[in-house]
């Protein structure tokens, strides 16, 4: 128990992977009790989103996150983008956060609750959302059970990603969007066969410097990110 309170600071100067557990959640879950969360985005832009970054206990009871893979659209502008279950606000949604879980039962089938609900993050803005005057906030929950998902028609696969993995900053690299062939590179995950990077990576690097896990940054928001 002593572990969960160790500066992760120091993990980081020496380079160790930081394993983050089953024990670990309540520390999580008091991490973001305690924080408050940036909302300019989503209260001043006209187009509202919400995502939910889900935690489950997978493989050797290592604490893992559910990203899906979007299915290819011309209309979409992240077609084909790896990214948390999610999407935008319904005029029946009753709260950002109950558009988290409408949408990703609709997605990929799995039902959330108020009481998994462990937090919120810093709202996503900038970059290519400023286009569309969006911005998207992020619930972080933790599902005991998941079970076997159900993906619609806008989802073409789903992963389970160890959160140690991405606590690890060797595991981030400079990625190449094909469609802008021209640069720049932009901070990535590669897991197996899936990048991770844009809005995602950014959702993921709010909720790591929650524990003192700094992942890199563009210093400057591109229009593609």
């Amino acid at each position: 128990p002593y572990l969960l309170y160790f500066p992760l600071h120091l993990f980081r100067q020496r380079q160790i992977t930081v394993h983050f557990n089953l024990h670990s959640l309540p520390h999580i879950k008091e991490q973001l009790q305690f924080h408050t969360p940036e909302t300019a985005f989503s209260t001043e832009a006209t187009r509202q989103a919400a995502v939910a970054v889900i935690l489950r206990v997978g493989k050797n009871d290592a604490l893992e996150i559910l990203f899906m893979q979007r299915s290819e659209h011309p209309e979409d502008p992240w077609s084909g983008h790896m990214a948390c279950p999610g999407g935008q606000r319904d005029p029946e949604d009753t709260s950002l956060e109950a558009a988290a879980r409408r949408e990703t039962f609709e997605e990929v089938g799995l039902p959330l609750d108020e009481s998994m609900l462990l937090g919120r993050l810093h709202d996503i803005g900038g970059g290519r959302l400023a286009h569309f005057n969006m911005a998207v906030t992020a619930w972080v929950y933790f599902h005991p059970n998941p079970g076997p998902l159900t993906l619609n028609e806008e989802v073409d696969d789903t992963v389970w990603v160890p959160l140690d993995y991405m606590a690890d900053l060797s595991n981030t690299e400079q990625y190449l969007f094909p469609l802008a062939p021209q640069g720049p590179t932009y901070p990535a995950f590669i897991y197996e066969s899936y990048t991770i990077w844009g809005i995602t990576y950014r959702v993921i690097a709010n909720l790591l410097s929650l524990f003192d896990i700094e992942l890199p940054r563009d210093p400057v928001l591109s229009d593609v990110e």
